[in-house]
């Protein structure tokens, strides 16, 4: 295993991982301002009506596309399920089995 290795961290890529997350702060910091930004000049109530409408709408698109999903699984496998299997990098196996809703998506 990568992190039992002496001077491996159990990363593929350190410095890269670091760099990731230093840009991912970084977005998550201009996201607030933008965010404050917004409830300055329209008022909190406005915009956390908006976020909710963007939440509704992201839900009811995702359970329209996994209904699909769902419906092509049962059509090809008989059931209403995603299988799916790897390995991660010191060999070990990784199982995935998802059980859609046809109904809800």
């Amino acid at each position: 295993a990568p992190g039992k290795i002496p001077g491996n961290s159990g990363t593929r890529n350190l410095a890269d991982n670091i760099s990731d997350l230093k840009a991912q702060v970084a977005a998550n910091q201009k996201g607030i301002l933008l965010i404050q930004e917004l409830m300055r000049e329209y008022g909190v109530e406005v915009v956390q009506a908006y976020m909710n409408h963007i939440q509704k709408t992201a839900e009811l698109s995702v359970r329209e596309l996994m209904k699909t999903v769902s419906a092509d699984a049962i059509t090809r496998t008989g059931k209403s399920e995603l299988v799916a299997s790897d390995q991660l990098d010191d060999g070990s196996p990784i199982c995935l089995r998802v059980v859609l809703d046809p109904v809800k998506g």
